[in-house]
């Protein structure tokens, strides 16, 4: 079900009979205010609070499905993660994505630690506000990744033919009119070129 809008009493029960977790029973005006008040604009939405009712995570439901053991619960936002993970992110927010996906393991962690720093400073200013990061952080690390593919050709990075052979990265900004900002420059710049952008 997408729609909020057509939850009632009946569906409600149906719904949370199925689900193996606890659950409020079902109250039209609570439920309305939560939905609003924690941006619910589908069913089902898991949202992650932490004890002292802050949010941990929108994301609940992704996180469960790929960790379905919880081996990472509570799902804490990661600094940097693969953009397969987030591109349903991505028509919201901003990202820099690193595009490496024939780099060697060697050079895939240099990207990691250059985008480690900038990426835990983004992350820490949204904790202290209790906001969204401003700022994504992803690498595009397999050969087979759909989302590299439509990345490279929406940021023509495509045009020469080189496609996932060479190391890339760029500032996505779909909600700016799908803005984009890119650099070809190869791992060894990578740091630098983080720290400017932010």
């Amino acid at each position: 079900r997408d729609d909020v809008s057509d939850w009632s009493s009946d569906v409600c029960s149906s719904d949370l009979a199925q689900m193996p977790w606890l659950a409020l029973p079902y109250d039209k005006e609570r439920y309305e205010a939560l939905s609003s008040h924690l941006e619910v604009e589908g069913i089902p939405t898991l949202v992650v609070l932490d004890p002292q009712g802050k949010v941990i995570t929108t994301k609940g439901r992704e996180a469960a499905s790929s960790d379905p053991e919880g081996a990472e619960f509570p799902w804490r936002p990661k600094p940097v993660n693969s953009l397969e993970s987030v591109a349903s992110d991505l028509n919201e927010s901003a990202a820099l994505i690193v595009l490496c996906e024939k780099a060697s393991e060697a050079d895939k962690a240099q990207i990691a630690a250059a985008l480690a720093a900038p990426a835990n400073e983004v992350m820490a200013e949204a904790h202290k506000e209790a906001a969204d990061p401003e700022l994504i952080f992803a690498t595009a690390e397999t050969p087979d990744g759909n989302i590299a593919g439509q990345v490279r050709q929406l940021t023509n990075l495509d045009k020469d033919g080189a496609g996932s052979s060479s190391t890339s990265m760029v500032i996505l900004d779909i909600p700016d009119d799908g803005a984009y900002y890119r650099s070809e420059e190869h791992t060894s710049e990578l740091q630098s070129l983080t720290s400017s952008r932010m």
